[in-house]
């Protein structure tokens, strides 16, 4: 997958991308999704 369609599917699910790199050494991606979605019911509240 390409890297906008994973940012795209993350920031969907309400989430995070955090991509930190230093060239000719390492790139650390960071994706944090919440422990829980809101069910349909306590959306519509």
């Amino acid at each position: 997958m390409g890297l906008s369609i994973c940012h795209t599917l993350i920031k969907d699910h309400d989430g995070d991308l955090i991509i930190d790199s230093v060239e000719g050494k390492y790139t650390r991606i960071t994706i944090t999704l919440p422990a829980r979605l809101k069910t349909t019911m306590e959306t519509q509240k």
